[in-house]
């Protein structure tokens, strides 16, 4: 707990790219295979509590990733069918998972697709990619 405290830092243009999703009234869930202790800790550090609608982890589940059981979790926890969600990932386990649960996969850099054996739907190499173009080219005009 003490190292996610000061250790991990998010990957480049999340803050923005979580800005972005926030002003447009998009629901966010974190689907992580930590700890809920781990995500609390993390979620206070970056200031995204507010960010994130729901957040899915290694208690909410019976099956991590890369098996979709997470994704289905919270897709759920939306009211939302798979089809109709979006999962962002920068790990070959966590884009299996998404693609196995059916919703639209985007990958972000390059670890994400090394062990694949689909393609995402969109590869981008980084989340400072994620402009207001992009977000309303996937998810309609925003405000």
């Amino acid at each position: 707990e003490a190292a996610f405290e000061t250790g991990p830092k998010p990957l480049p243009g999340a803050d923005e790219f979580l800005a972005r999703l926030s002003k447009r009234g998009l629901p966010v869930v974190l689907v992580t295979s930590g700890e809920d202790k781990y995500v609390q800790t993390v979620l206070k550090r970056f200031d995204w509590s507010d960010v994130f609608s729901h957040h899915v982890t290694l208690e909410s589940v019976t099956r991590i990733k890369p098996e979709p059981e997470p994704y289905f979790a919270a897709a759920n926890l939306l009211g939302l069918e798979p089809s109709d969600c979006a999962g962002i990932e920068d790990s070959a386990s966590g884009l299996t998972a998404v693609l196995a649960a059916g919703m639209f996969s985007i990958a972000v850099g390059s670890g994400a697709t090394g062990r694949l054996e689909h393609e995402p739907d969109l590869q981008l190499e980084s989340l400072e990619q994620f402009d207001n173009q992009l977000l309303d080219s996937l998810f309609g005009p925003g405000s």
